[in-house]
């Protein structure tokens, strides 16, 4: 192969690779975006717009968690949330769940064994297999 061929070859290869992870970086963007739109529509159903106001401060003021790192966060997210409601939580990521869920035409299962994480991690590998 000559230089030029190679050259080519190596600039299709790059191409490619950076094309397929910008569409990685989109889908998970667009999938933490509708993930934390579940949290707002659960939020705020379960304890109005105040309460959602209050619950995201304490979560951002008193356990260091932002709204917005919700979805690199979940366990945390999980965590703070019992903190915060006790066994209430449970109640809470049901409702984000079944939001979340319904947001892809699908019906959630409670399952009180499964972390938000784990049925959020379910739902990115079925949506990644194109099954969602």
């Amino acid at each position: 192969m000559d230089s030029s061929k190679a050259d080519e070859q190596i600039y299709w290869n790059l191409y490619n690779l950076a094309t397929t992870q910008l569409g990685k970086t989109m889908r998970k963007k667009k999938f933490d975006k509708l993930l934390t739109k579940s949290v707002d529509e659960a939020m705020k159903e379960i304890f109005g717009e105040t309460g959602a106001r209050i619950i995201y401060y304490s979560l951002e003021h008193y356990h260091s968690l932002k709204r917005e790192e919700i979805p690199e966060r979940l366990e945390d997210f999980q965590r703070e949330l019992e903190k915060i409601l006790s066994s209430g939580a449970w109640v809470m990521v049901s409702k984000v769940l079944d939001t979340l869920y319904s947001n892809f035409e699908l019906e959630y299962q409670n399952k009180e064994n499964h972390s938000l994480a784990n049925h959020v991690g379910i739902l990115q590998k079925q949506k990644k297999r194109g099954s969602l």
